[in-house]
């Protein structure tokens, strides 16, 4: 039987990128302009962004809905990174994109609804680094030996 993670009113908060988790403070929906500047691709695109923190994360264009916890550099970094190794199972069509997350939440031994690098601390990130290039490389041999 998989685990449940209850989540409690303020950890619910900060995933839902509405509360800072390095200081509390409510967030703020801003456009990219004041993250980026004006003359940038992402300047009429929504954040939330927690100013005493500069922590921020996007915000989903079409639902209003932010994309998950704010970060501060080192995190958005990580997260980055975590994505970049991640996307590839099914960028590369070795699975789909929730096969890919249930694999994800199975090895991290969480519920699927919290499995999104979005909501992924520094730890998490680290792991998804760790353990998606072994697997990668293993549905690339069961894909070459199909051949």
């Amino acid at each position: 039987m998989a685990k449940h993670l209850k989540l409690d009113t303020w950890k619910k908060e900060i995933l839902a990128g509405n509360l800072c988790p390095y200081c509390n403070d409510l967030t703020k929906r801003i456009k990219g302009s004041e993250i980026y500047g004006e003359d940038t691709p992402w300047a009429d695109l929504d954040f939330m962004l927690c100013r005493p923190c500069w922590a921020y994360t996007g915000v989903h264009q079409k639902s209003g809905i932010a994309l998950g916890s704010v970060a501060n550099a080192l995190l958005r970094d990580k997260r980055r990174a975590a994505h970049q190794v991640f996307d590839r199972l099914y960028q590369e069509a070795y699975l789909t994109r929730t096969q890919a997350y249930l694999w994800l939440a199975k090895q991290l031994g969480l519920n699927r609804k919290l499995t999104h690098i979005g909501m992924f601390g520094e730890e998490a990130c680290d792991l998804v680094v760790e353990l998606v290039p072994p697997f990668l490389e293993k549905l690339r041999q069961q894909t070459n030996l199909r051949k």
